[in-house]
């Protein structure tokens, strides 16, 4: 008894005074180490295996405590000597086609390899104490086959590496083979991974990402190889931290998350808050903090005590300085929660286990979906709720990279061509005096709406980032304020095109009095009901006093409607405006249908069949136009009822940037317009091809005449002389 405890007291005293305690267990795998059976510590500071017959000096091994008792680990391929990894345990033997070990009769030591151990074939048997061993499979793969099956390798005695015949001049190592006896084969045999072996430092860092590992800044490291934060009261154990190297210093990462702690991620750094209204990180440093509506000093390194809702029934609680495990640091995009504002946003954190509940959906989120921060205008802790959740393989996270990085290609160049479009089309409508009849107003003034609301969300998407608080919400009632007057205006046309299809008794007065009577009600419509709207959104969104259950649209932190809202103010307003399209598009074709089985097709001579046949292709074309602007409505509907990853809508996206090309291609590109355009830009070139079409006309003419001459000359020479006498001069 005496000498087991001198044994233990020499133990922790070399232990203690060894700088090189942690290094040892940090630079040594977990596929690297094995616990020391019944070691014998010597004076010196060392120790005694006495199963392997192995001495492991000072700096070669650690102890792990655990449940007041400890056990001591090494590293044997640190020793000199070659290192095998046996697959099994010391007492097990592995099933040939299980790959599972199995208790072995011999007892220890046993394990005396006998295998190739050269090039040329030659056998070789080792000693029970020629490797160090260590034990472990912690791998799949398969076996090799054994020599005198056909597959030829050999193990090197002299430092423990496996050499095969396809892999001339490269020899495996322990992290990518393991060797064991198979009572199948009645033989050792190789036992090859199929994937070589992590060093644990780079699975561990791999295992934690960014958005879940802790810098250890005050690291107190323990006998037992564990590190503890003294800033957040916190204890990483062995496999729960490592060490990287950052601007030539040497950092400690820990994983906090899955400790004894609730982890919790905390958006800003340790010494930073959050700025309420454009969400970026301030720096911050309080050292007294409101609690329960009291002034209590803290230190400054630890006024970061979350003052929320707790539990479903609204109770609120403080957190203690240490009572969550921190990560710090944003990494996603999302939006932030403010139930006071808005009532769908209620939540509350869970101090159990650190989740977040969101009531609407009932949704609980981990620490890869929001993170939570103080905000000191507001005076207020409120969670900011990602997108999407952090992580996933590396297949997702490189189609989503891509996607993204093709979106921020895609849609500037998809504006620049709706944009210029946009404005060609509108140029041509302007400078052509025949274009612009009643049609012709209402569609310069949809472009114009088009035109601005596609510049303000170019804008936005472009410099959004960088714009000012009232710039971003001015930037969104504009966007607003222009597509629903594009809406508005082709529901005016589509009006219009009913009225010259429905009969209706026009207005008193000539046209050009009707005309101006029936644009300027137009205007009143299709621009001041937006703007009547626009209003009302406005006053939601500024106006203090609005009851709690009143639905505020959400430009102020967004630049455009936050989630809830877009449905009421943008989705069911348009909606209607469609629906109303569709109606007079179906009554109008029943009309067209009438008329023109009335008319039987609109009889020659009638002075009413050219205006109708144009009013009929102004119908067409509002068709078409409201096809596309209804279309785009319709994903609008679908991507918010379905929601997900803005990738999945990029087709649709890009088909509602490009309403300005599809504009040009519908009004602009016929052949009408181009021989007015040719008409007013190059008389010249319209004379020389009203010229050439005028002469190629006479020639027409003048062959036509020719022809019915020499037909009217011939038939009178037949009638005269015979049906012979006709067919010469025919062909004379």
């Amino acid at each position: 008894m005496m000498d087991s405890m001198t044994s233990k007291l020499f133990f922790w005293l070399f232990f203690l005074l060894s700088a090189e305690r942690i290094s040892s267990y940090q630079d040594c795998n977990s596929w690297e180490r094995n616990e020391v059976s019944d070691s014998i510590f010597l004076p010196n500071g060392t120790v005694l295996d006495p199963d392997g017959r192995t001495l492991y000096p000072l700096g070669s091994y650690w102890a792990e405590l655990y449940e007041s008792s400890f056990s001591v680990h090494h590293c044997p391929c640190s020793l000199q000597g070659p290192c095998l990894r046996k697959c099994c345990p010391k007492d097990q033997v592995m099933d040939y086609d299980t790959h599972e070990c199995k208790v072995h009769d011999d007892p220890w030591p046993w394990f005396r390899p006998i295998v190739v151990s050269d090039f040329k074939g030659n056998l070789g048997r080792a000693e029970n104490d020629h490797f160090r061993l260590v034990f472990g499979k912690h791998c799949e793969g398969r076996f090799l086959t054994h020599p005198r099956d056909g597959y030829g390798f050999f193990l090197n005695f002299t430092d423990g590496t496996l050499n095969l015949p396809d892999r001339v001049g490269e020899a495996l190592g322990p992290d990518e083979f393991c060797l064991e006896y198979v009572p199948k084969s009645e033989a050792y045999l190789p036992f090859l991974c199929l994937e070589p072996l992590e060093p644990d430092m780079k699975l561990l860092e791999s295992k934690c990402p960014a958005w879940e590992r802790s810098e250890i800044t005050n690291p107190v490291f323990m006998p037992n190889g564990s590190v503890w934060d003294e800033s957040m009261k916190l204890l990483y154990p062995l496999d729960s931290y490592w060490t990287d190297v950052v601007n030539e210093s040497m950092v400690i990462y820990g994983c906090p998350c899955g400790l004894e702690k609730p982890c919790l991620r905390k958006c800003c750094g340790k010494d930073e808050a959050m700025e309420f209204d454009q969400l970026y990180c301030i720096p911050y440093a309080e050292s007294r903090v409101k609690t329960n509506g009291r002034s209590v000093d803290y230190e400054i390194s630890g006024w970061f005590r979350p003052n929320v809702t707790s539990d479903i029934n609204g109770d609120v609680s403080v957190a203690s300085d240490d009572h969550f495990a921190l990560i710090y640091g944003n990494y996603c995009w999302g939006y932030l929660l403010e139930p006071k504002m808005y009532p769908e946003d209620a939540f509350f954190l869970n101090f159990s286990d650190g989740t977040l509940n969101v009531l609407k959906g009932n949704l609980r989120l981990g620490p890869d979906e929001f993170c939570m921060e103080y905000y000191p205008i507001v005076d207020d802790y409120l969670p900011y709720k990602c997108f999407y959740k952090l992580g996933g393989t590396e297949e997702t996270k490189k189609a989503i990279n891509y996607c993204y990085k093709v979106r921020y290609i895609l849609y500037p160049v998809a504006f620049s061509v709706s944009i210029f479009f946009l404005f060609v089309s509108l140029f041509v409508y302007l400078i052509l005096p025949d274009l612009r009849n009643m049609h012709g107003k209402c569609l310069i003034c949809h472009m114009i709406s088009a035109l601005v609301a596609f510049v303000a969300l170019a804008a936005v998407q472009g410099f959004g980032t960088h714009f000012g608080d009232t710039v971003c919400w001015a930037s969104g009632f504009i966007i607003y304020f222009s597509l629903l007057c594009t809406f508005f205006w082709l529901n005016i046309m589509c009006i219009d095109i009913y009225v010259a299809f429905s009969g209706m008794k026009p207005m008193a007065g000539n046209a050009q009095e009707r005309d101006t009577k029936k644009f300027r009600l137009y205007v009143m419509y299709a621009w001041g009901i937006p703007f009547v709207i626009l209003l009302i959104t406005i006053f939601m969104e500024f106006f203090p006093y609005l009851p709690h259950w009143a639905l505020r649209p959400g430009f102020k932190t967004s630049c455009w409607f936050r989630e809830g809202s877009k449905l009421w103010y943008y989705i069911i307003p348009v909606g209607l405006i469609t629906t109303s399209n569709v109606v007079l598009f179906v009554v109008t074709s029943i009309n067209i249908y009438r008329i023109s089985r009335e008319t039987r097709m609109l009889k020659k001579g009638d002075s009413k069949r050219h205006d109708q046949k144009e009013d009929q292709n102004r119908f067409n074309l509002y068709i078409k136009l409201s096809i596309v602007m209804g279309a785009t409505w319709a994903m609008e509907i679908i991507a918010t009822i379905i929601g997900g990853s803005e990738c999945y809508w990029m087709f649709p996206d890009m088909m509602n940037i490009l309403q300005g090309l599809f504009i040009f291609i519908i009004f602009v590109c016929k052949e009408k317009v181009k021989e007015m355009l040719i008409k007013k830009l190059c008389p010249s070139l319209a004379r020389r091809q009203r010229g050439n079409i005028a002469t190629s006309s006479a020639s027409s003419d003048a062959r036509s005449s020719t022809n019915t001459h020499l037909t009217t000359a011939s038939t009178s020479v037949s009638d005269s002389h015979g049906g012979s006498v006709g067919v010469q001069r025919k062909g004379f």
